[in-house]
């Protein structure tokens, strides 16, 4: 019986080393182990700006929760046009950023704080700490926005800004 296994020994050898290469092969095809790494991590790249797929993902699924939060139920084909919808606004940010960079398009401080001050953003109008008699009070709006301590309060303010 030893005799046997003795004589058995150097296929089942070259059977368990041949599994084990032709394993790892297969192993790190699969498990992309020994691919490009950049190819995922980005959702696309508009003139030369790649934009991060993560990013990407997070405003694709927060579209979606704004959409269902206004209207309920998504249709599966809105659904599916929503990345679309996303990547649109993602171009169209990026060519506009692109525009302002070339035409050298800049605002001091003073003018965005004018503009924010003379445009108040949409919805912010109709807060009940910014009326006076249901009627919206531009000197609580102004008063609001020169406290440097709602800033840090408000990190929206800023985004905002």
């Amino acid at each position: 019986m030893i005799k046997k296994m003795r004589e058995m020994a150097p296929t089942i050898m070259i059977v368990i080393l041949v599994t084990f290469v032709i394993g790892t092969i297969f192993f790190n095809w699969g498990m992309n182990a020994g691919g490009p790494k950049s190819g995922l991590s980005s959702a696309g790249t508009i003139n030369g700006k790649e934009i991060p797929l993560s990013g990407f993902d997070q405003q694709v699924n927060a579209e979606r929760q704004k959409i269902q939060e206004e209207r309920g139920d998504i249709p599966p084909y809105q659904y599916h046009m929503i990345p679309r919808q996303v990547w649109e606004q993602q171009v169209q940010r990026v060519l506009t950023q692109e525009i302002i960079d070339k035409l050298k398009i800049t605002a001091t401080a003073d003018e965005v704080f004018e503009y924010i001050k003379n445009n108040p953003i949409p919805g912010i109008d109709t807060a009940s700490i910014f009326k006076t008699n249901g009627v919206f009070d531009t000197s609580k709006y102004v008063k609001f926005l020169n406290d440097p301590a709602n800033y840090d309060t408000y990190p929206w303010l800023r985004n905002v800004e």
